[in-house]
């Protein structure tokens, strides 16, 4: 063995051009099949990081009629399925945003899930440190917490277990934080159907008169849901579909007449979601 690794070595140095060529194409190779193990490991192979995630879902509204795959839910149609729809355990809506969170005179930009109060609880994990917020604290006049995530908590704060109680500030307000996140909690995951970056930071969402009215940045918010045990998908979207012109019957205009052209309902596994069409 000894005599074949000599013999390579001198072959190897008497062609460097060759040398170089084989040794960038196994590195591009390595380095290749380490990023696509990664990518089929981390979203296709393992299942999501929350509670019985074989329930959990992704709501969507749409109209096919006039080419609207993909229409994101009102605060008014969250709290409608939350409370009509049975084949849900729980229901949450959330969207991102972002965030400058201030210290030491040091501004850091951050991304952030402003979430309902019911968002933790549909994903089923319980904070590492402290609690999370709950539909007390989403009202219309959000209380100032917020829920740190697990590499927010090592950046910015060493870690410390005396973060929670701390004020800090976030956009200007002065926040309190009550938890902090396991490090295996991730929300929410990258993948092709959802590529922001993973939330620094939970805070409870608010709704303004307009938003309570189906206007303006109200449909900007994204749904998730879970399952009651045994109940399917498809009883999901059929109860849905169901509500369709309680839905329509509570737009303003011009959605209640962009509504009557078709609603649709799209109700699809949250893994599903995410993977997209990577497999």
């Amino acid at each position: 063995m000894l005599n074949d690794l000599r013999f390579a070595l001198r072959s190897l140095r008497k062609a460097p051009a060759f040398t170089t060529v084989a040794v960038l194409t196994l590195a591009l190779g390595i380095g290749a099949t380490s990023a696509m193990f990664s990518l089929v490991d981390g979203i296709l192979l393992r299942p999501l990081p929350y509670a019985q995630p074989e329930r959990l879902v992704q709501v969507r509204q749409a109209y096919p009629e006039i080419g609207l795959d993909d229409w994101a839910l009102s605060h008014e149609n969250v709290v409608m399925y939350r409370d009509r729809v049975h084949e849900f355990a729980s229901f949450a809506g959330y969207h991102r945003a972002g965030a400058t969170l201030v210290q030491d005179g040091q501004p850091r930009r951050l991304s952030v899930i402003r979430a309902t109060g019911d968002f933790f609880h549909v994903l089923g994990v319980r904070p590492a440190l402290g609690r999370t917020f709950g539909r007390a604290e989403a009202t219309p006049q959000p209380q100032d917490v917020v829920v740190l995530s697990y590499g927010l908590w090592q950046s910015a704060f060493g870690g410390r277990a005396s973060v929670l109680g701390t004020v800090i500030d976030l956009d200007g307000r002065p926040s309190t934080v009550i938890g902090v996140m396991p490090p295996s909690f991730i929300f929410p995951l990258r993948g092709p159907a959802d590529n922001g970056e993973p939330a620094d930071v939970y805070v409870p969402m608010g709704f303004t008169m307009l938003e309570r009215q189906g206007r303006g940045p109200a449909l900007q918010k994204s749904v998730i849901g879970r399952l009651k045990a045994g109940e399917s998908v498809d009883n999901a979207r059929a109860e849905l579909q169901s509500l369709g012109p309680s839905v329509i019957a509570g737009l303003p205009s011009p959605y209640s007449q962009i509504a009557r052209k078709g609603l649709w309902f799209s109700v699809a596994p949250l893994q599903r979601e995410i993977t997209g069409n990577v497999s």
